[in-house]
């Protein structure tokens, strides 16, 4: 279970912050599966790319029953990213209402996954493949 929301709050956190270097706009530039992980066949993302999982991460310890950070945790957590890894593309400090969202976003989204019948496809658009509008 814990795959299917890591995925989708993949989802949500690229498509809110426009982050184009992730999970989901690498596959949109035509990644597989298969090409995530060790031994990393297409070589890892670059230094520059965009923090995603650092940020997914930081939502997906809420799935283990630890408190939401607040927006002012968020944005340390992202200030402290940035300066370890100066050439990654900026995110904008976030609000605790855009922190509302985005959960709210993903609850929708998991709830939506979960009330599939077995064998059945979330199917879900990433707008953001086209063009980029951060970096």
């Amino acid at each position: 279970m814990f795959f299917p929301k890591h995925d989708l709050t993949h989802f949500v956190v690229e498509t809110t912050f426009g982050m184009r270097r992730g999970f989901y706009g690498l596959v949109a530039e035509g990644w597989n599966l298969a090409d995530f992980g060790t031994p990393w066949p297409r070589g890892q993302p670059s230094a520059d790319a965009d923090p995603v999982e650092d940020v997914v991460q930081l939502l997906d310890r809420e799935t283990g029953h630890q408190p939401p950070c607040t927006a002012a945790e968020f944005n340390g957590f992202i200030a402290q990213f940035q300066t370890q890894h100066p050439a990654a593309c900026p995110i904008a400090a976030v609000t605790d209402e855009t922190l509302t969202r985005l959960r709210a976003q993903l609850r929708e989204l998991t709830a939506q996954w979960t009330a599939l019948p077995v064998g059945q496809t979330l199917e879900l658009s990433f707008p953001l493949a086209a063009g980029r509008i951060f970096c």
